[in-house]
């Protein structure tokens, strides 16, 4: 077994990616290290529920920072970490506080001609190509360190109570029927369909007596559904829950979802955390591709335009991101997810049951 280390992993950016390094903690912790964790504060709820994960928080650590990269160079020595990854080492200030810290490795991805000037062991992630999932890239730093890799799958430490606790909330607001998540927002760095869409996707779903409607989304998305028919906003087995729950209250829903339409975004990678299927209208451009962000859970469905499309689309002055321009129709989103149903619903099948929900190591 190897020597445990106490080993300090900076993840400061979106949801989705942190979410899609989970693996490289995972097998960081299953090396028998110590390990820290440092992001930003909204992804903090990601690893609250694990006791073997040290969380700190950029915005408490180094206040400001980047500009306040002194200060976070100082807290890193001042922790004695044996150990860093980078697994995106963006902005270049992190490379710097890093250089900074003391620790006898520093292993960085995406860290280009500074990475090699602050004697960091610098790693190529492929990306562009769209070869490989995403996941696997931070775990080529766990390669180079000499743990084990455990997986894909990423990971989101729920509490079984917080899972059942969900679950009775779901089936008291609806009794006896199948619940069905809709996501339409994303960060805009992606392509990703109309909101109109996913509100007609729920039109047809609703027409499904056996079927109910979570949509959500952040506060700030609130107006994605200003295109939404009135029908659905009113109808009883809808409910929009965009902006009234916070992280682990959203990933505890989930959790208990049949299925989910979403684009590529965060609770994309949440779903996949807990193996729920997902239906996502995805570009088949190599970089933001289903075969790099996808959800590799089994059932999971990808739709995309013709590659002639995507091609040429992408073909246009700075390869615009676009709404795929109806490639993507509602009723193939729809069918798509009446299939999961049908699959998830057979003789002794639990639709409502996650797999492997927590991951409490």
């Amino acid at each position: 077994m190897m020597e445990s280390k106490r080993v300090l992993i900076v993840r400061l950016d979106h949801l989705g990616d942190v979410l899609l390094t989970t693996p490289l903690v995972r097998a960081a912790i299953k090396s028998g290290n110590e390990v820290h964790v440092l992001v930003r504060e909204n992804c903090a709820a990601v690893f609250a529920g694990n006791p073997r994960v040290k969380i700190h928080v950029v915005e408490e650590v180094a206040p400001g920072f980047p500009g306040s990269w002194r200060g976070l160079g100082a807290w890193m020595r001042r922790e004695r970490f044996e150990m860093i990854l980078l697994p995106h080492a963006k902005p270049w200030q992190l490379l710097i506080a890093s250089a900074l810290s003391g620790a006898k490795r520093r292993i960085a991805m995406w860290s280009g001609v500074l990475g090699r000037l602050t004697l960091h062991e610098c790693l190529r992630s492929g990306i562009q190509s769209g070869q490989r999932h995403f996941s696997d890239i931070p775990l080529d730093c766990a390669r180079a360190a000499g743990f084990p890799t455990d997986g894909l799958k990423p990971d989101f430490w729920l509490t079984a109570d917080e899972i059942e606790e969900a679950r009775v909330e779901m089936g008291a607001r609806f009794p006896g029927l199948k619940v069905i998540g809709v996501h339409p927002g994303c960060a805009g760095n992606t392509c990703n369909l109309p909101s109109g869409v996913f509100g007609k996707v729920t039109a047809l779903l609703l027409e499904q007596p056996g079927l109910a409607v979570i949509a959500t989304g952040i506060p700030a998305e609130r107006a994605l559904f200003d295109s939404w028919p009135e029908p659905v906003l009113r109808h009883p087995r809808f409910y929009n829950a965009c902006g009234e729950w916070n992280l682990r209250q959203l990933a505890a829903r989930v959790a208990n979802y049949t299925a989910m339409v979403v684009p590529s975004t965060g609770p994309l990678h949440i779903a996949a955390a807990f193996a729920i299927p997902t239906v996502t209208a995805f570009c088949r451009y190599p970089s933001v591709s289903a075969t790099v962000w996808g959800n590799l859970t089994a059932g999971a469905v990808v739709l995309s335009p013709a590659a002639e499309f995507c091609a040429r689309r992408r073909s246009l002055p700075g390869s615009p991101h676009c709404d795929f321009e109806g490639q993507v129709p509602a009723e193939q989103l729809c069918a798509a997810v009446l299939q999961i149903v049908a699959e998830r619903s057979g003789p002794g099948k639990d639709a409502h049951l996650p797999v492997d929900a927590a991951r409490p190591d």
